[in-house]
């Protein structure tokens, strides 16, 4: 039988789980100490964001204290994608009322029929138009 199991207070573990014959390996994995294991976490953690070109890891990893965590590292990364929501969201909004006037367009528009409306032909302006 394998029992996997993962915890960030392994001194608040049951000593009778810890005797002997109970568990074969115990395996510790520390906090990322260098700027290469910083990067590696931060790009396991956004594999799935596209940053843009501007973002530089190596001088992100900087900033971090040595003591950032699994955990730390996804808080990171989740509050600064969704800070980089935000600030689309209020780009694509100012750029529809915009867009609107200039057309002389009165109604409400959504960000997706903005998009149709403003790149009617071009598939490709309109993916590079949503993408944040």
């Amino acid at each position: 039988m394998f029992t996997i199991g993962a915890t960030n207070r392994p001194d608040l573990l049951d000593s009778a789980l810890l005797r002997t014959g109970r568990f074969d390996k115990m395996i510790y994995l520390g906090v990322a100490q260098t700027p290469a294991e910083k990067v590696k976490i931060i790009k396991a953690q956004t594999r799935n964001v596209q940053l843009d070109e501007s973002v530089d890891l190596d001088e992100l990893t900087k900033f971090i204290p040595n003591n950032f965590t699994g955990a730390d590292f996804s808080a990171l990364t989740s509050e600064a994608y969704m800070i980089a929501v935000k600030e689309k969201i209020s780009v694509i909004s100012t750029e529809i009322e915009l867009w609107k006037s200039s057309n002389g367009i009165d109604e409400d528009l959504l960000p997706e029929t903005y998009i149709k409306l403003r790149f009617p032909d071009d598939q490709e302006a309109q993916k590079q138009a949503t993408c944040v």
